[in-house]
């Protein structure tokens, strides 16, 4: 069980990506005048197997964060720990790239979790990350849908006050 991991190199910024969970591991702006190191932190001890998510980088946290209220589900939800369908690499400009992913519910999420649903994920690479999360769901049952997701920016210290300044990291939740 390997990851897929996309690798995006462009003018502006290289960036790494899995499928796995959508997370974005990597983000290393090049414009003249910055570090060139990568603003987020990956565990040292992240794994790589693809049986659990990889510590580190932004996650999808969904369709709860935190503990699950119903004993035995996963903490801060499961889509962090399914692959998600690549929808589209699109190379925007020399210097921005687009990735798209796609998750939907399956039967075993609906096991989990008793919505239907389908979330996208649109990253974009370059002088900026950008990241927008859509959540389109179809109501099948009378339980009440959570509004809880988030997306976790595990950035390095030293990168957190750069960012305050230039806005590098930009998120939309729809």
């Amino acid at each position: 069980d390997q990851l897929v991991m996309i690798e995006v190199n462009n003018a502006s910024a290289k960036a790494l990506l899995t499928t796995h969970g959508a997370s974005v591991l990597s983000f290393t702006p090049l414009a003249e005048g910055t570090s060139q190191q990568d603003w987020l932190w990956v565990s040292e001890t992240a794994v790589y197997h693809g049986k659990k998510p990889v510590r580190g980088g932004i996650p999808v946290c969904w369709p709860w964060f935190g503990a699950a209220e119903k004993e035995g589900l996963p903490a801060h939800g499961f889509v962090r720990n399914k692959v998600w369908d690549l929808v589209a690499v699109t190379a925007l400009s020399p210097g921005e790239t687009q990735i798209e992913f796609r998750f939907a519910a399956s039967f075993e999420t609906l096991s989990l979790w008793p919505q239907v649903f389908e979330l996208r994920l649109t990253v974009t690479v370059g002088e900026t990350l950008t990241l927008a999360l859509s959540r389109l769901t179809q109501r099948t049952s009378c339980l009440k849908s959570p509004r809880r997701f988030i997306l976790i920016f595990q950035y390095r210290m030293r990168r957190m006050c750069e960012w305050m300044d230039c806005r590098a990291a930009n998120v939309t939740i729809n």
